[in-house]
C-alpha cells in the first residue's frame, strides 16, 4: 500500500536504482530511506507524508495494517473532505490544491525548466 500511495501522491516509485541494479534496488528497500523530492511532494500534506512512511515502515511489527492505515487520520480527513464530484482531496488547503494544480499543469506543458526532477526524466533515468 506504501508504494502505491508514494506513486498515486509523487508521481514516481519511493526506491530507484539509478544503474538499474537490482542488488542495489533490494539494499535500498531493506534500508527503508523515504525521501520526499521536491517540487512532488511540496504541497502534499505533512499527514499523507507521514502515513506513506508508516506504510513503507520496513519492520513489520511496527507497519500499519490494513485496518489500521482505514483510521489513520490523514486518510479518514481526506475521505472527510470529499469534493462535489466525489475525488478524494489529497492535499490539507485549497491553497495546496490549487498549488499541485499549477505544478501539475506546468510539468505537463513543460514550464517546469528543471528537467532532472521532472517524473517522466526520473522514470527514463530510473527504468
Amino acid at each position: 500500500m506504501g508504494v502505491i500511495l508514494f506513486v498515486l501522491l509523487g508521481g514516481f516509485p519511493p526506491f530507484r536504482s539509478p544503474d538499474r541494479n537490482q542488488e542495489e534496488l533490494f539494499r535500498l528497500i531493506q534500508k527503508g530511506e523515504v525521501h520526499f523530492l521536491s517540487p512532488y511532494w511540496d504541497n502534499v500534506s505533512e499527514g499523507a507524508k507521514a502515513l506513506v512512511r508508516v506504510l513503507l515502515e520496513v519492520n513489520p511489527k511496527r507497519r500499519l495494517t490494513s485496518s489500521q492505515t482505514l483510521q489513520h487520520d490523514w486518510l479518514q480527513h481526506a475521505t472527510a473532505q470529499k469534493d462535489h464530484k466525489g475525488a478524494i482531496k489529497a492535499t490539507d488547503s485549497t491553497a495546496e490544491r490549487r498549488n499541485q494544480q499549477k505544478l501539475s499543469r506546468q510539468v505537463e506543458s513543460g514550464e517546469n525548466k528543471s528537467d532532472s526532477h521532472k517524473p517522466e526524466m526520473l522514470a527514463e533515468k530510473y527504468h
